[in-house]
């Protein structure tokens, strides 16, 4: 009887493992799948990793962080490479700040940017034909849908760089982009983005080079605070060359492609030592031409600077600059005043009447051109005094 009564409390156990054992199973709730979504690569994205295996193998020798506003006048470009102005300063105008403006060596035809009336910048080029600039006109086979800007033409005359902002086929920003001139059409052929490294998804303004000397400089503004921008020199290859990727590894190749160390660029040191001294003697050419003989500017009464690199104020240093370039265009608009007033003076009534309305617009542009030199000086005084003062 015991055992039976065991063997029925054993029973009874079991039971009540298995039900409880049940129920649990029957609570169990199942967990969550996590589901992880892949990335969409956006199409910069794409076309970086597209440019990377065409990323070109250049030295990068040198690098200086300036005010954006100011980087033209830390490129010391050869005369033979043409010159580097300000919008407003070639023109005589006012509110174009980020416009700037290519001039060539002989100084009678210039590439600039300028936004059209939809607020969009284009291209445009004017001539010199005697005394007088022609019309601008916009360059023809470019596209404007997206604003164009930082223009810079080759000694060759023919190939074209410039940036672009925005587009299909730019990686953020500002792109470097180079077309060519061609004769037969009288346009320039599709413009084509220059690739990596050259190029990165921050701002990458201009593209320069000087063949004779064989240096380069390009202005971006990557990996820099608001309102800088860096400057690379760096050698430029007489035939391209691209990084070969049986040599390197992707994660290298990304880091010359966004130029994480110039240092990683030096193959030759040598090579570097050499163009090094060559942009030394650009940089000592460039400071003479700013030297003593020719620079004397009255700050107040105990103060008179005779080199650029005197100021202290960043805008008056920018504004005595733009003066230098008033002060030019005053003289030439000057000088081409007394050659028609002497045509005035030598010819016949149908020539005078011809003459008349050109020397009174241009007697007025230099009554107001003037005036603007002494407004500019007053501006530029009363920048670098309180500079001083403070």
């Amino acid at each position: 009887m015991k055992l039976v009564k065991a063997l029925l409390l054993i029973c009874l156990c079991m039971c009540v493992i298995d039900g409880n054992a049940q129920k649990r199973k029957t609570n169990t709730k199942a967990k969550p799948k996590v589901v992880v979504e892949e990335k969409v690569p956006t199409p910069e994205e794409l076309l970086f990793e597209n440019m990377l295996s065409s990323t070109q193998q250049v030295m990068i020798i040198d690098s200086i962080v300036v005010d954006k506003e100011q980087f033209i006048n830390y490129i010391p470009l050869p005369s033979e490479c043409g010159s580097l102005m300000y919008y407003d300063a070639f023109f005589g105008t006012s509110g174009h700040s980020d416009s700037y403006v290519w001039l060539n060596e002989f100084k009678n035809r210039a590439y600039y940017s300028v936004a059209d009336a939809a607020g969009k910048a284009e291209i445009g080029t004017i001539d010199k034909l005697g005394t007088n600039w022609t019309k601008g006109k916009r360059l023809e086979g470019l596209s404007y849908s997206n604003p164009l800007n930082y223009p810079y033409l080759m000694a060759d005359g023919i190939t074209l760089y410039f940036g672009q902002k925005g587009g299909n086929n730019t990686l953020g920003g500002y792109d470097i982009y180079v077309t060519r001139y061609d004769a037969e059409s009288g346009t320039y052929f599709r413009p084509e983005n220059i690739g990596l490294p050259f190029n990165s998804p921050a701002n990458d303004y201009m593209y320069l080079e000087d063949e004779t000397d064989n240096i380069g400089w390009f202005v971006t503004d990557r990996r820099q605070p608001e309102g800088k921008v860096c400057i690379y020199t760096f050698i430029p290859n007489k035939t391209r060359r691209n990084y070969d990727l049986s040599e390197y590894d992707e994660a290298q190749v990304k880091r010359f492609a966004a130029i994480e160390s110039i240092s990683d660029t030096w193959t030759d040191n040598q090579k570097r030592e050499d163009a090094l001294q060559r942009v030394l003697q650009m940089r000592e050419h460039l400071q003479q031409t700013n030297s003593d003989d020719n620079i004397r500017f009255v700050i107040n009464d105990n103060v008179t600077y005779r080199q650029v690199s005197q100021f202290k104020s960043s805008s008056a240093k920018k504004l005595f600059l733009s003066l230098i370039q008033t002060q030019e265009r005053f003289a030439a608009d000057n000088e081409r005043l007394e050659s028609l007033r002497d045509q005035y003076a030598g010819g016949s009534e149908v020539t005078r009447a011809r003459l008349t309305p050109t020397i009174l617009d241009l007697e007025k542009t230099l009554e107001q051109t003037e005036q603007d030199i002494k407004d500019m000086e007053k501006q530029i005084r009363n920048a670098e005094n309180m500079t001083i003062n403070q």
